[in-house]
C-alpha cells in the first residue's frame, strides 16, 4: 500500500476458521492518512439477530512497530445507536473498538468489541483498494 498521502482500504474481520452460525461480521472501508497516522472511515458490522445492522463512523490511528518487517497496529473506536425492543422506548449509544495488528498489504488479525461483546483472533483480510 501507499506509505505516503491519503489512500482507502476495505478490510473484512472474521473469526479464525470462518464465520460461525449468528457470529457478527464486520466489514471496515477506511481512509488512511500516510502522513500523520490518522484513520477515519466507515464499519458495518451485522450479526443474524432483530435490529443486528448497523453501520457508523469510525477513527483512530495506525503506529509501526519498526521491527524487522514492519507490522501496522490499528486502533479504532466509534459508537452506533441501538434501539432498545418494544414495549420499552429509547435508545442508546453502543461503544465500538478494534486492535489489528496487519502487514503492509492490511492482512493479519486483531479483535473487536462492541457492547459487551468481544470477538478475539480474527482474521484481517483486505478486499480491495
Amino acid at each position: 500500500m501507499a506509505e505516503v498521502g491519503y489512500y482507502i482500504v476495505d478490510l473484512e474481520v472474521a473469526p479464525e476458521g470462518g464465520a460461525m452460525p449468528g457470529a457478527p461480521n464486520l466489514t471496515l472501508k477506511l481512509g488512511v492518512n500516510a502522513t500523520n497516522g490518522e484513520v477515519n472511515g466507515q464499519v458495518t458490522l451485522t450479526q443474524a439477530v432483530q435490529g443486528g445492522e448497523h453501520e457508523f463512523p469510525v477513527s483512530g490511528s495506525i503506529h509501526h512497530t519498526g521491527f524487522g518487517e514492519d507490522s501496522l497496529l490499528v486502533s479504532l473506536t466509534g459508537y452506533y445507536a441501538q434501539s432498545v425492543p418494544p414495549p420499552a422506548i429509547g435508545t442508546y449509544l453502543v461503544p465500538f473498538s478494534a486492535a489489528l495488528a496487519v502487514d503492509k498489504s492490511w492482512n493479519g488479525t486483531g479483535s473487536y468489541t462492541f457492547g459487551h461483546n468481544r470477538m478475539s483472533r480474527c482474521n484481517v483480510t483486505s478486499t480491495g483498494s
